[in-house]
């Protein structure tokens, strides 16, 4: 099951973070962006498409990635996704308010200002990559008796990066949840209905469906999932991304 697969790379990710203190090597966010994007796409070929677009179609500011989720419905609901890896030298998301210079806007606000952009508007959100050696920073609103290795991968909302400026602490983000609730959905609901949920109740974003629920993905999706034409991040995407991650939830379609 995708949810298991979730879990498992949130533990995977927490072991990778931890071996790289042991000698002192920094890992960065697009590596294990990268590595879970694949590891996904590999245990589950029929459910997920990924797409890497290349450093010139990535753009000025394209370290974002799309994740385009679908089911029965044929409704389609994406996210904005900026990744955030912790330093390992002091236990801070060191780039997670992150501007070019004093008269530039930060890149928080970059990202929700392109996650409204277009016809085809998407919820900004971080995923934080997390280890730490002492608990007591882990100060988040997930307590559901699991093992603290599960926030190995986490969820955070952009309003809620904004409100956390300029703190950077871990202990700071106590809105974050472990990702695998993004695809962990009861048996009873399909997967667009638990997104909806989610959103609010997990992630605190108010929203309204009927601007974000599509009845058509991006070109650049659909050229990806239904295989039309050569996948590129131009044209309509103008903004630019990193890559794009596509869930097909098979088991309600």
């Amino acid at each position: 099951m995708i949810c298991n697969t979730f879990k498992r790379l949130a533990l995977d990710t927490w072991d990778k973070i931890a071996k790289s203190r042991t000698v002192g090597f920094q890992l960065k966010e697009e590596t294990l962006t990268d590595l879970n994007m694949l590891d996904l796409k590999v245990r589950h070929p029929y459910e997920i498409s990924v797409q890497v677009f290349n450093k010139a179609e990535e753009g000025e500011h394209g370290a974002d990635w799309e994740w385009w989720f679908t089911d029965k419905t044929k409704k389609w609901l994406g996210f904005r996704v900026q990744a955030k890896i912790i330093s390992i030298t002091n236990d801070r998301f060191a780039h997670l308010h992150y501007r070019k210079d004093d008269k530039s806007l930060h890149q928080c606000d970059l990202l929700i200002l392109k996650a409204g952009m277009g016809t085809h508007k998407t919820i900004p959100i971080y995923c934080l990559f997390v280890q730490t050696d002492d608990l007591t920073k882990l100060a988040t609103t997930y307590t559901a008796g699991t093992t603290s290795e599960v926030l190995g991968c986490s969820l955070l909302s952009a309003d809620a990066v904004q409100k956390l400026r300029p703190a950077k602490k871990l202990k700071d983000t106590n809105a974050m949840i472990p990702w695998h609730l993004l695809v962990c959905k009861p048996d009873n609901k399909d997967v667009l209905e638990h997104l909806t949920d989610f959103i609010g109740s997990k992630l605190g974003i108010i929203i309204q469906e009927e601007d974000y629920l599509a009845d058509e993905p991006p070109h650049y999706v659909s050229r990806l999932v239904f295989n039309q034409g050569e996948v590129s991040s131009e044209g309509e995407q103008s903004t630019g991304l990193a890559g794009v991650m596509v869930y097909q939830d098979n088991a309600s379609i």
